[in-house]
Parts: C-alpha cells; sequence; structure tokens
C-alpha cells in the first residue's frame, strides 16, 4: 500500500480495506471524497461543515472558531461577539426543557385524558383498546408524554417546576453549552450549532449521540419559526409536539436516523428542539459541490447512501410511521459517509400500536419534486408507497446531478409526461437504459428494481421493506454494516 493511501485511510478501519495475506490491495477509484479499492471495500472522506475547519485546507474538523469559543474561561473571543450580536442567543440559553423530571411527583390524574393520534379522538387512558402492534412506535408511553408536554406548554406545570429547574439540570445553557454559529435558515425556522465542554456525566452519555471532537460536544437547535396567523396556537404547539415525539421515539433505534434529544421553550414562549449535531451537512450541498466541479457521484457511493436511507425509511416504516419528505437537505453526513435521516415535521403516523390497519393519508406533504403522482390527486393514498418513490427520486438526482422533472403530473410537467408515454408505449424510459454501473450484474438489477420503484401506479410500486430484499439492494457492499 502507498504512503499517500495509508496517509489517507488514517482514522478508517484497516481491517475492514485490506486484502488477505499474499494479495495487493488496488485503488481502483480515487477522488477527492470516495475512493474504491480493488477488494471491493471503500471508504468516504466527506469534507466537514466550514464552521468546523480552521480554514479552508484544513478538514481536521476540530474547527477555528469553536476552539476559539469554548477555550475562553471568561468573555468571548472578537469573532464569538459578532456570532452573539449577529444570531442573539440570549433567550435561547435560558431555555427550559418541556421533558418531564423524573425527581418531581406527577400531581396529574392516574387516568388522564388522552387526544388520540390520527382521529384526534379524546379518551381516557384506561379506555384504551388492547395493544395489536408491539412494533408500532406511538404507544401508551409516548400519548403519556404528548399529554404532560401539552401541559407544560400551556403553563399547567411550568411555574411548579420552574425553581426545581434552576438547578442546572434543565436550562439550556447548562446542558447544551453557548451558541458558535448558524448553519442553516429556512420555512420551519433557524438552525445553530451550540458546543460546550465534555465535564459530566450528561456529556459522557450525550456523547455517544452526537458530534464530539477534542473532549467537546455539540449539538444542532432548531428555533421553530413563531406561529402564522392562519394557523391557531393550539394547533401551531400540536405540530411541534408530533415533530417531536416521532423524531425522539427513534432515538438510539436506528444508526441512520438522527437523534433528537430535547425540545424546550424560551422565555418568549417560542419553542426550539435540541438534535444530534452532523459536522458535514446535508447530501443536496454534497451532491452540489460535484455539480460545481462538473462531476457526477460514483455509483458505488450512491448506491452506499441509498441503501442507508432505504434502512432509515424501512425503519420507520416497521415502526407505523411514514417520513412524508425525503429530500437530499434532510440527509445528513458523517465524514466517514454515515447518513441520517432528519427532520419529521411533515411524518405521518399511519398505525398506532392499538391498530391493525394502516391509515391512507389525505394532504400532500412534502416537497414537489419528490412528490409521488397520487399526492397530486384528491383521493387518499398510502404514505409508505409515496416515500418509496421518494427514495427513487433522491438516488436519481445523485446520479444524475440534477432532478428528472419538477413534478409528477402530466398536466404541469412535460419531463414526467414523457416519462409516461414512454412507459406506457415501450415499458422503458430512456434514463433508466442509458444509466451505467461499476458491476454490469448490478447494472441489470438496478434497472429492473427502478421500474418498480417508479411506477405511477402506487398498488403496483415495490414498498420499501420489499426494495430492501431485492438483489440490487442486496448486492451493495454499505460501508456502514
Amino acid at each position: 500500500m502507498s504512503k499517500d493511501l495509508n496517509t489517507f485511510l488514517k482514522g478508517f478501519k484497516i481491517t475492514d480495506i485490506e486484502c488477505k495475506p499474499g494479495q495487493e490491495l488496488n485503488l481502483h477509484y480515487n477522488s477527492e471524497t470516495f475512493k474504491y479499492f480493488s477488494n471491493g471495500k471503500h471508504v468516504h472522506h466527506i469534507k466537514y461543515l466550514p464552521q468546523l475547519c480552521k480554514n479552508e485546507n484544513d478538514q481536521s474538523g476540530d474547527g477555528k472558531l469553536l476552539n476559539t469559543f469554548l477555550n475562553k474561561d471568561r468573555g468571548l473571543a472578537r469573532l464569538s461577539n459578532y456570532v452573539y450580536k449577529k444570531f442573539k442567543p440570549e433567550n435561547i440559553e435560558e431555555s427550559i426543557s418541556l421533558l418531564p423530571s423524573p425527581e418531581l411527583k406527577d400531581n396529574s390524574s392516574n387516568d388522564p385524558k388522552i387526544k388520540l393520534p390520527i382521529s384526534g379522538k379524546v379518551t381516557k387512558l384506561s379506555t384504551i383498546p388492547e395493544v395489536v402492534n408491539s412494533e408500532a412506535n406511538i404507544n401508551v408511553k409516548q400519548l403519556r408524554l404528548i399529554t404532560k408536554l401539552s401541559q407544560k406548554m400551556n403553563n399547567v406545570q411550568m411555574e411548579m417546576d420552574k425553581k426545581h429547574l434552576r438547578d442546572g439540570n434543565y436550562v439550556f445553557k447548562y446542558r447544551y453549552g453557548k451558541l458558535l454559529s448558524e448553519i442553516n435558515k429556512g420555512s420551519f425556522g433557524e438552525i445553530k450549532i451550540f458546543g460546550k465542554k465534555i465535564e459530566d456525566s450528561s456529556d459522557i452519555m450525550n456523547s455517544k449521540y452526537t458530534y464530539c471532537s477534542e473532549g467537546k460536544i455539540f449539538y444542532a437547535v432548531k428555533e421553530f419559526k413563531p406561529k402564522k396567523t392562519d394557523i391557531s396556537m393550539e394547533t401551531y404547539k400540536t405540530n411541534i409536539i408530533s415533530e417531536f415525539i416521532i423524531g425522539n421515539s427513534f432515538f438510539d433505534k436506528c444508526p441512520n436516523i438522527l437523534n433528537v434529544f430535547n425540545l424546550m421553550q424560551l422565555p418568549d414562549s417560542k419553542f426550539i428542539q435540541v438534535m444530534e449535531l452532523c459536522p458535514c451537512g446535508d447530501l443536496y450541498n454534497y451532491i452540489q459541490l460535484y455539480n460545481k466541479r462538473h462531476h457526477r457521484i460514483h455509483a458505488l457511493e450512491a448506491d452506499c447512501f441509498l441503501k442507508q436511507v432505504l434502512n432509515a425509511v424501512g425503519f420507520m416504516h416497521i415502526h407505523g410511521i411514514a417520513h412524508c419528505d425525503i429530500k437530499l437537505e434532510n440527509i445528513l453526513l458523517y465524514p466517514q459517509g454515515l447518513l441520517k435521516l432528519c427532520d419529521f415535521g411533515s411524518s405521518s403516523v399511519f398505525q398506532t400500536a392499538w391498530e391493525s390497519g394502516i391509515h391512507k393519508q389525505k394532504d400532500k406533504l412534502g416537497t414537489q419534486p419528490y412528490l409521488a403522482p397520487e399526492e397530486h390527486k384528491d383521493e387518499p393514498y398510502d404514505p409508505q408507497l409515496s416515500d418509496c418513490w421518494s427514495c427513487g427520486v433522491v438516488y436519481m438526482t445523485m446520479v444524475l446531478g440534477h432532478y428528472m422533472w419538477m413534478k409528477a403530473s402530466l398536466k404541469d410537467d412535460m419531463s414526467y409526461e414523457k416519462f409516461e408515454y414512454e412507459m406506457k408505449n415501450s415499458k422503458r424510459f430512456h434514463i433508466f437504459e442509458g444509466l451505467s454501473h461499476y458491476y454490469p450484474m448490478r447494472e441489470l438489477f438496478r434497472k429492473r428494481v427502478l421500474y418498480k420503484i417508479f411506477n405511477p401506479d402506487p398498488n403496483e410500486r415495490i414498498t420499501v421493506i420489499q426494495l430492501l430484499n431485492t438483489p440490487w439492494i442486496n448486492s451493495i457492499d454499505c460501508c456502514q454494516e
């Protein structure tokens, strides 16, 4: 193995890459961020977010801004002062956790009234039917948490908790540290990086579930936008609780789903969600980096990424939840190629623990280029099947570097109209037929599956669970397994 290759492989699991004794390890594909070897193994080396780098050429992930900020015992560096003045974190750092405190007695009724998801029916906990689906994530435990979060949001218990919470265990600045930078802003609100030194048992425990570097732990914090005038305060709070409950219910259960730590309330009644920080940004920006250099992502790298996305989506489906907004921007990255599916604000609970059947979705959810054709019709649809279509759009956008169409509608998009015309007349689509793969046999397997993913008839479309068991996906050597 060459000296340069040894340098690159520093930090990776060399035992997973090297060949058997007597065999030579050759580099079959070599780019700045992806390398493929003669033994079938590969490694990723994805760049860190700029906020975590000391300069443009540094990829240690230690971060000059972050180190400068965290190493100051008193006051802030000049740069950090600028960050503080621009993003005004004072309210966030004084926010209080809405999660129930185990040290406080629960003064609520032993048989509280609970609003059931999906139906919205209010019932007593004791009257909930017997569990028929133990795999479902939304169960009695989650309903209790929903009730307690609602109570705290409505200040039923907030005054009672304040003195206890001021001990530091439930106040943001003691648990999650100081503001470091803003990394994203959108219709949902803002995402900011916070961090602190690893000092106590809570930090040590959390360090297993988010990005850490040189004795410091980092979090991504989502600050929800204020309520819009066209929705009620109850609906606004219900949406925030729903997003948190779904995300938090998957905590430490699937390696490809983002960990959601906490839901907190600011003094001005705004809300924030504390999440795992993925240090390399999202898949959309990663693909854009390739596009700027007039390159395309390697098929084997796209395969590895797709399998991880399918693992996350399939895990959600098994537990009764559809994501409903699968897109490149909602897939986050670690340097070694680990992917995390995030943002559960549009997610749909199609089956709870006491239901044997599934509920179809009525509303259009997600981002337009990723929506399945049935979502543009005024009919209920199975969100599991629309998720599968979205996964296909993610994959094709990776390998092509652009969308195949902007809207899967015959009336509104000529590119999609051409797709349906070709499928109806020849049962083939020129884009699928023109794709090449490193492995000829996998190319054949992939082509067959793509036609099943992009079947305009959802009743004939393959599910994500079935997709995970196809020869194509089974043949993918995912580096994160």
